[in-house]
């Protein structure tokens, strides 16, 4: 997140939407790609089995879709790369 934005904690429920197969720089985040420092209320981290660049793409893009729909009554969705 960029420096000169003060990030405030987020209160409510995130579920984060990363890519497995992910590029050679995963090593450069954690699991949850930095964004848990940031969370207050319940963190949840869904996988798709795809890369980053394929979470758009058919048929990734329609299970994305359901975790989406799955997780829109809980709160906040943080859809990231992986």
């Amino acid at each position: 997140l960029s420096q000169a934005y003060p990030v405030r904690p987020y209160t409510g429920p995130v579920t984060l939407v990363r890519a497995r197969h992910q590029a050679d720089w995963k090593n450069l985040f954690s699991w949850d790609l930095s964004w848990r420092g940031h969370c207050r209320g319940p963190f949840d981290v869904v996988e798709l089995d795809c890369t980053h660049l394929a979470l758009l793409q058919p048929p990734h893009a329609e299970e994305l879709s359901r975790v989406l729909q799955r997780h829109a009554g809980e709160g906040a969705c943080a859809a990231a790369n992986g």
